[in-house]
Formats: structure tokens, sequence, C-alpha cells
């Protein structure tokens, strides 16, 4: 079945960040656990026959025992099928939200180096 699902997909068209919002404490220890929480609600096209959804995601990212890091990140996600999904939902869960995840996490990468910081690379590690 999961195979049947990933020939649905053809791409990511868009993302557009809604929300970025990061907190990196000064005092940062050296060694720390992280916790990610996903929200992904995914919008079915109006129209018959168009082949894109949208998918919301919400990912926040916060350490355990301190107030070190705490990172809320929205996207809105466009994704373009080449044949039309039966099931949105579960393509959703087993496709497109751990995709757009991964691109969200890389852009945060991004965003990282440019404040100064090294990339966290959750990504790789999600």
């Amino acid at each position: 079945y999961l195979g049947q699902l990933k020939n649905l997909l053809l791409e990511i068209r868009n993302i557009k960040l809604l929300k970025t919002h990061i907190n990196i404490a000064q005092n940062m220890p050296k060694s720390f656990e992280l916790k990610v929480e996903r929200r992904a609600q995914i919008k079915a096209p109006k129209k018959d026959g168009d082949r894109t959804a949208l998918l919301n995601l919400e990912l926040e990212i916060q350490t355990l025992e301190t107030e070190g890091i705490k990172i809320e990140l929205e996207a809105d996600v466009i994704f373009e099928f080449e044949t039309i999904p039966e099931d949105y939902a579960k393509v959703a869960e087993e496709i497109c939200v751990p995709m757009a995840q991964k691109e969200m996490l890389n852009r945060l990468d991004e965003i990282l180096i440019h404040m100064g910081y090294k990339k966290m690379r959750l990504a790789e590690k999600i």
C-alpha cells in the first residue's frame, strides 16, 4: 500500500513559512534533550481534477529540562500529485507531513546559520 502512496506524489510545489519564532538562551548547556511536537492539517482541492493539496504544518521544538531552546515554525505547503489520492488524510500522514517536516527543518538550519549558530540537523534525526 505504501508503494502505491509513493506513486501518487509528484512534488512539493511551494512552501510558505507563516511563522518563525526562535528563542535560544545565552547560557545553553552543552548537552540537552529536545521535544518536537507537530500539528498538521491537509485541505483537499475545491475543484474537481485539481491535483494539488494544501498542508498546514506547525512544529514546536523545545528543550525538555531547561529553558534553553524554544522554536515555533508554521508553514503552508502545496503538494502536487501525479494522480489524485483517494484518502488525503492518509497520504498527508504517511508522506506529506514527513516530507514537509524535513524541508522545514532544513530551512530552520539555514536560518540558524544566518543567526550565527550551527545547524541542528534535526531533519536527519527525526
